[in-house]
């Protein structure tokens, strides 16, 4: 029997080879056999049929792409959960290093602070020993001149 019916490239490929032949051989026999508007309904049918099929298909590719897609946000959600961890361990590293750092550079200032407390200390006692050294100069000196004038005031009322 010639065949009547070509089926689209697209329906070949979702069709195995026993079920494409299978389904020309039946189109075919419908179609010598029946009137032109059971051939319509027939058409109608098989595609009703296709459009079910196709879109089931589609539906199916959807929900593989949905699957692939949650799939790769997992991956994605891991990949950065790690990446965060890696991030926060070498900023933990830094921080520790840092707090190394400016705990080396407070003990080196709190030495040289109490060695300028130290230093200032010794020039305020040193400064103490100056002023009451002059104190006593001055306070030898006013007593010198107290009595260079009694003893001038005691001369001129002669009493010695």
């Amino acid at each position: 029997m010639p065949q009547l019916v070509i089926l689209p490239h697209v329906i070949e490929q979702r069709l195995k080879e026993d079920e494409r032949q299978e389904v020309i051989d039946f189109i075919n026999e419908l179609i010598a056999d029946t009137s032109s508007q059971l051939k319509v309904d027939i058409i109608e049918v098989l595609e009703e049929r296709f459009e079910k099929k196709l879109t089931e298909g589609l539906i199916n590719l959807k929900l593989e792409l949905l699957e692939r897609i949650s799939s790769s946000d997992v991956k994605n959600n891991e990949r950065a959960i790690s990446l965060e961890a890696k991030l926060s361990e070498k900023i933990d590293e830094r921080i520790a290093k840092t707090e190394t750092k400016l705990d080396e550079k407070i003990d080196k200032l709190g030495a040289r602070i109490t060695r300028l407390e130290v230093q200032l200390n010794e020039k305020i006692d040193n400064s103490k020993v100056e002023t009451i050294r002059w104190m006593f100069i001055f306070w030898i000196g006013n007593v010198v001149t107290i009595i260079g004038g009694i003893i001038g005031i005691l001369k001129i009322a002669k009493v010695f």
